[in-house]
């Protein structure tokens, strides 16, 4: 957010007030929202995994195999992966795509830039690079 207009004898425009305030809330939600997000998420993952492990149990107890429910194979892993324009380091194209418009039409040389962004977010998350890992 620009906030030179502190440094400024003339009144913020109402515009930029209206656009700061209106902001706050959203911010505030998506903030709540990845949190619950990632609550769900790993409780989605002990459920999953301690269902896994119930069958192996209940299949090794049919075949009267060893118990194999301390195995890694029961466990389930799940991947919270943040795509974010604050993870872009250069300023300059980071404001860019932060002042596109949210529409379903946008210029191709924008949806490059977009493109280009969200490659090198996942290129240096280390979740998403452990996921392609555990993937192959």
């Amino acid at each position: 957010m620009d906030t030179s207009f502190a440094l400024k004898d003339t009144p913020l425009p109402l515009s930029d007030t209206l656009k700061a305030v209106s902001s706050l809330p959203i911010d505030r939600n998506s903030f709540e929202m990845l949190a619950v997000l990632r609550n769900r998420m790993s409780r989605w993952e002990e459920a999953l995994t301690a269902s896994r492990c119930r069958k192996m149990q209940k299949a090794d107890a049919a075949s009267k195999l060893e118990d194999s429910a301390a195995s890694p194979s029961c466990a389930a892993r799940t991947y919270f992966i943040e795509v974010s324009f604050e993870m872009i380091s250069d300023e300059a194209e980071r404001k860019h795509l932060e002042s596109l418009p949210t529409s379903l039409q946008l210029e191709p040389a924008d949806v490059d830039r977009l493109k280009a962004a969200a490659k090198q977010i996942l290129k240096e998350s280390n979740k998403f690079q452990a996921l392609l890992t555990d993937l192959e």
